[in-house]
């Protein structure tokens, strides 16, 4: 009898354990989808201008916007502020480009990075940093880029 009242205390507890492991687990995903950003390019065909907007649910910080020249390499890694929810930026260096083959990096405020790519018009998300092995020193801020010289330099091509 003694027996069975161990055993059941022991299966109590062990219930009791993984109750409050899933729970956990499930507050930590509700948490993150809650406060995670959603960035994309989009053109304005009324001013002829590409903005990058946050369709999410949380900030975007920690932004970093580049070309993207083949699968496996990047250019012209730029820095951005953050975008709140609903907000966006204006992308002006890039003026009317039709064909856009771009992405942006990012992190929410949790610190979970996140990539959106645009090939030949179509977004694809990741939930994880594709250019993370790119120092985000390397990247120029959004301040400094102009039209003009967006592009130009040959040496700011990287690997990924």
């Amino acid at each position: 009898m003694e027996n069975n009242k161990f055993i059941i205390s022991i299966v109590a507890l062990l219930l009791s354990l993984f109750s409050l492991a899933t729970s956990y687990i499930i507050y930590n995903k509700q948490e993150t989808n809650t406060a995670k950003p959603t960035l994309v390019f989009v053109y304005d065909i009324t001013t002829n201008q590409w903005y990058l907007r946050n369709i999410g649910n949380g900030p975007a910080v920690n932004i970093i916007s580049f070309a993207l020249l083949t699968k496996n390499e990047i250019c012209h890694p730029i820095s951005h502020p953050g975008i709140g929810r609903e907000k966006e930026i204006k992308l002006f260096w890039l003026g009317n480009f039709v064909t856009p083959n771009w992405g942006v990096s990012y992190s929410d405020y949790l610190g979970n990075r996140f990539t959106s790519i645009i090939d030949d018009n179509m977004h694809t998300f990741y939930e994880h940093d594709l250019i993370s092995i790119l120092p985000i020193k390397k990247a120029i801020s959004h301040t400094l880029v102009t039209k003009e010289i967006y592009g130009t330099e040959e040496d700011d091509c990287y690997k990924i």
